[in-house]
């Protein structure tokens, strides 16, 4: 049988071959979106990694200097919002060595309600405690009571 001048075949030699390599081609298509698929999940978990990493790095340096509170409160002439660099006082050798670490006056008042404290017999100044390691810059807020002057 001929139409405009293409011979038919009715044998069906080179089906199987036609249907193989369709096979093969959708087989190889998935198997390439799945290749990078996983390629950007991948880059996506490294990269999430050094966030936290940095993160917690950050927040490890503001946590050193709270048990040194006291004597960088007593030893510093504060003013509000004055900002006092406290970098020099992570230990040395630490992941957190070379952190910029620092502690600023926000405001003074009464002490929080229900921190145990009295406002009639003390004061109260919030701090706020910022570190920086890696570009992640983690920030605390301290609350601390003093004595009014006379009481």
């Amino acid at each position: 049988m001929k139409i405009r001048g293409m011979k038919i075949r009715k044998d069906k030699q080179g089906t199987i071959l036609v249907m193989v390599l369709l096979f093969m081609l959708s087989a190889m298509l998935i198997g390439i979106a799945l290749m990078r698929s996983t390629i950007i999940e991948t880059k996506i978990a490294a990269n999430e990694r050094v966030y936290k990493q940095g993160f917690y790095r950050a927040e490890s340096a503001a946590e050193i200097i709270i048990p040194q509170f006291d004597s960088i409160v007593s030893v510093t002439s504060w003013g509000i919002d004055s900002r006092a660099d406290v970098s020099s006082r992570m230990p040395e050798g630490s992941t957190v060595d070379g952190a910029n670490v620092g502690m600023t006056l926000r405001r003074t008042g009464n002490p929080p309600i229900g921190s145990g404290s009295s406002a009639a017999k003390t004061t109260a100044m919030y701090y706020r405690i910022d570190a920086t390691v890696d570009n992640r810059t983690v920030e605390m807020g301290v609350w601390k009571a003093f004595p009014k002057p006379g009481t």
